[in-house]
């Protein structure tokens, strides 16, 4: 199926050569973008005659999706990605549009409007991580935006000291889970659905256990990644990220953590395992309890909480079958997750109550 996404806030960025700073360790298909620096038209004083052009559609303040760069790669379809092509929208005060990469300091680690090199070394590192079968949308590269093409007196309070960079990356749609894209499945279900190719009550079905799986390989991805680092059995976790704003949604229903400079190696510990569950249990049953309401359109029936609850733990007893990192453990009082890391003890926690 040939994903299309949503075409708002279409725009042009011009490509300037520069160099690549990071690969990922991992093989990575080469993309036309490769050794480009995907920038606005406005951001520079003379744009190039030769200067490649290339479709943009925004998504998010930073990152534009390139809806005609796609390539296969491992049995899946993908979209080129850039992160750090200019801000659209202004910081503090100044008129919308003007796309651009500001001097100021953003959370302290990037330029406003562009990506900092330590975030982008993290996402390149994570890419080629092992995670357990939890899905993450991949960088191919990392490259240097150049220095005419950044506004750095352009600040307001702080300014950003250091290099540019721009992440290269591929993503499965342009449907995010709530925020952060125009198309997004807790918003407009129905719109996201249809545009994800899920055009009934056995697709929905099967949409919703990818979702379900995908869902919980992310709610464990410190176990699923724990291995040793300098001594310490250490997982990855979420910082500033919330699965409702920086995960994107395949047309199977899998869910691809797409903000990788967000996630940091931790020690890994019962605790740890438990907070992060608990911290994006919301985020995933949230968007499954709405395309439940969905399905009882579809089917024309109403199904109150404790038959969503029992549909939920059969459901999820299927779907984590064949997962090596976790099992559901059924009881009358409902399901339990095993959680078994990779490196160290197992962890129970509970999942859904009955």
């Amino acid at each position: 199926m040939r994903f299309e996404p949503l075409r708002e806030r279409v725009f042009d960025l011009v490509g300037l050569p520069t160099e690549t700073v990071m690969r990922p360790a991992r093989a990575m298909p080469r993309l036309p973008i490769d050794g480009l620096a995907l920038v606005a038209p406005e951001s520079l004083r003379d744009v190039p005659r030769d200067a490649p052009r290339f479709v943009a559609v925004a998504d998010g303040n930073r990152s534009a999706i390139l809806p005609d760069v796609r390539v296969e790669h491992e049995g899946r379809s993908w979209i080129a990605s850039v992160k750090g092509v200019g801000a659209w929208m202004p910081l503090f005060e100044g008129e919308l549009g003007a796309r651009r990469v500001h001097g100021e300091s953003w959370m302290g680690e990037a330029p406003f409007g562009g990506q900092g090199e330590a975030g982008a070394r993290t996402a390149i590192e994570v890419s080629s991580v092992d995670l357990g079968g939890a899905a993450i949308c991949p960088l191919t590269s990392v490259v240097a935006v150049p220095e005419r093409a950044i506004d750095r007196e352009s600040f307001w309070y702080r300014k950003h000291r250091g290099p540019v960079v721009a992440e290269h990356r591929l993503v499965p749609s342009d449907v995010r889970v709530f925020h952060g894209s125009s198309r997004t499945l807790g918003r407009d279900p129905i719109a996201a659905l249809a545009a994800l190719g899920v055009d009934g009550i056995a697709a929905l079905d099967a949409f919703l256990d990818r979702l379900l799986a995908s869902g919980v390989a992310l709610l464990t991805l410190a176990a699923r990644s724990a291995r040793m680092r300098d001594g310490v059995i250490k997982g990855l976790d979420y910082d500033d990220a919330w699965l409702d704003k920086d995960a994107i949604v395949a047309p199977d229903g899998t869910l691809h953590f797409a903000d990788l400079e967000t996630l940091e190696w931790r020690a890994l510990s019962e605790a740890r395992v438990t907070r992060q569950l608990g911290r994006n249990h919301y985020e995933l049953f949230s968007i499954v309890d709405r395309l439940l309401d969905v399905r009882d359109v579809w089917s024309a029936r109403t199904s109150d909480r404790r038959m969503r609850r029992e549909s939920i733990v059969t459901r999820l007893e299927l779907a984590l079958a064949p997962d090596r990192f976790v099992r559901p453990l059924v009881s009358p009082d409902g399901l339990d997750l095993v959680v078994a890391p990779r490196s160290g003890p197992s962890f129970t926690l509970r999942l859904v109550d009955r």
